[in-house]
């Protein structure tokens, strides 16, 4: 993560030419070490000086050109001559907001800490994951902050109107990344009401789902079943509000019919009919669709409630709504059975394959018993690492893992011909819990122990979602956090850093208990630990940062 200053340095390049006769690794220890003990150091003074607690300031690119060197004189003088170019070229860019420096123009932008933030968040949105100014923002406060923009801003409005049009992923990940109250206050700064019934509303729909299920005796992950009614729900909700250009927020109906629309996927209509009207008690919102319909001037939503309710509820529907439509002109076929053929046959399916990612290397920070500089290793050459995922028996594993060293050396196959599957070319951001790559060696076994894997593939995304989170745990000790956290856990399990993935997946006590009991193993396996427990392998060894 950033360091507690005022300024951010995405990329420090020092390009040298020497000649032939020159030694090249000399240069390369000095330079090195000149950096890391002088000129670092008053770079970040010089820039922290034209910081602002007002404006986020981002500029491309500077160079300074430092002329003939020689090792001898790799001292203050030249970090003064350098740090001088620098004042002067920040001094015309954001003094004189002159750009053009040395000939070249130099792209730079200046936008308020709000506008930063909410920007950020849209970044976040498309992307999943924060550009580098905001990578240290807490999670309170970029969500209050983006509250705040939407309520008093129709310019932040249409920006995230237009980004959740015209990206799926944008829309997907404010369902997924999102907690129910923040989606309402949400949509209550975009509409300028309030919306107190949704989170009600949303709790009958589990009710109404979790009963036609049982009644259709369909076999389901509860936690699985939960999380897709909520993003049916707020997907429902997100498209009557926020994209249906506003012309249905005082009938809020509309969300009632459209999630009525997708229960008839999972049920037929007399089924979804009859627990409605036999329990009227349990679904008083959903029961008044009714009463508005009859009351309705609007044709969409008459067609709509008349394709999904049909003269099937007479004891329901007005008489003026009993005529059997499939929507405009198409006929309403309906299933007496319990399911309709189609859903039987769809619950009979195999179950989706995830393939895991195919051997791939890393170099890796320090492991336990190793004696080399952690420091001069942090952060570097996190993008080249991911997860080896081949299905070994747990003999051959156990005979595999070596000492952190032999892990590091286990890992170097073929990761530059993979990246561009898991991170777009020129992507920038933080890692965090980079350690976790440490344990490699263990991570199929534990997989296999919960039933993630089907041969040397999840057994379908949901599995591969929850191995994302059971990998953060383990470096975390966390669950449930934002998606921008994970990343690197994204990208060992497979996954693409702009697929989004849900939140709110909850670990159970035996996954959790698993996940505690691989770090007790590694800390057996790596005998300099002694005795350590969980959390001091955690903090001394799992949660270190890098920068992609």
């Amino acid at each position: 993560m950033p360091q507690n200053n005022n300024h951010i340095i995405a990329k420090q390049t020092i390009e040298l030419v020497l000649p032939a006769q020159e030694n090249g690794f000399e240069w390369h220890q000095k330079i090195g070490d000149f950096c890391r003990q002088k000129l670092n150091k008053a770079i970040a003074e010089t820039l922290d000086r034209y910081s602002s607690g007002t404006t986020i300031i981002s500029i491309d690119k500077l160079e300074i050109d430092i002329g003939t060197l020689s090792v001898q004189n790799l001292g203050d003088e030249l970090v003064n001559k350098i740090v001088r170019e620098l004042d002067e070229q920040l001094y015309k860019l954001i003094k004189l907001n002159n750009n053009r420096i040395n000939g070249q123009l130099v792209q730079m932008t200046k936008e308020s800490i709000p506008d930063s933030i909410f920007g950020a968040w849209l970044h976040f949105l498309e992307h999943g994951h924060l550009p580098l100014q905001a990578a240290s923002i807490s999670s309170s406060a970029l969500q209050e902050t983006v509250l705040t923009k939407l309520a008093s801003e129709t310019s932040a409005i249409a920006h995230l109107k237009n980004l959740v049009i015209k990206s799926p992923n944008a829309l997907n990940r404010l369902m997924l990344q999102h907690s129910n109250t923040f989606l309402q206050l949400l949509l209550e700064a975009y509409t300028a009401r309030q919306h107190n019934r949704l989170l009600a509303l949303l709790k009958e729909y589990g009710v109404l789902e979790a009963r036609l299920l049982q009644q259709a005796k369909v076999k389901t992950d509860i936690h699985g079943s939960v999380a897709a009614l909520r993003t049916r729900f707020w997907k429902a909700a997100l498209t009557t509000y926020l994209i249906d250009n506003g012309r249905n927020h005082g009938q809020w109906q509309y969300l009632i019919v459209n999630m009525l629309a997708t229960m008839v996927e999972h049920t037929n209509m007399v089924k979804l009919v009859t627990e409605i009207s036999k329990n009227k008690a349990a679904y008083p919102l959903i029961s008044e669709l009714p009463a508005f319909v009859a009351n309705s001037k609007e044709e969409t939503i008459e067609n709509v409630a008349r394709s999904i309710w049909g003269n099937e509820a007479p004891a329901i529907l007005p008489a003026s709504t009993a005529e059997k439509t499939g929507g405009p002109g198409k006929p309403l076929k309906l299933d007496a059975d319990t399911m309709g053929a189609e859903q039987k046959n769809a619950t009979k399916k195999e179950p989706e394959t995830t393939p895991l990612p195919p051997n791939n290397h890393a170099e890796f920070t320090n492991g336990p018993g190793m004696e080399k500089d952690i420091e001069k290793k942090k952060g570097n050459n996190w993008q080249d690492i991911r997860l080896r995922a081949a299905d070994r028996k747990a003999e051959e594993q156990q005979n595999d893992m070596g000492t952190p060293d032999q892990v590091k050396n286990d890992a170097r196959d073929s990761i530059d011909q993979h990246k561009s599957e898991m991170v777009n070319e020129g992507d920038a951001f933080y890692i965090q819990h980079a350690g976790v790559v440490l344990l490699n060696p263990f991570v199929n076994t534990f997989f296999g122990k919960l039933k993630l894997l089907q041969g040397k593939a999840f057994v379908n995304a949901r599995a591969q979602e929850k191995a994302i989170h059971l990998l953060h745990y383990l470096a975390s000790g966390q669950t449930q956090w934002p998606e921008h956290h994970m990343l690197l856990p994204k990208i060992l399990c497979g996954l693409h850093v702009e697929e989004p993935i849900e939140r709110f997946i909850e670990l159970s006590d035996e996954e959790t208990s698993e996940a505690d009991n691989l770090l007790l193993a590694a800390i057996k396996h790596w005998g300099a630990l002694g005795s350590a427990s969980a959390d001091a392998l955690r903090e001394g060894f799992l949660q270190r940062d890098g920068k992609w």
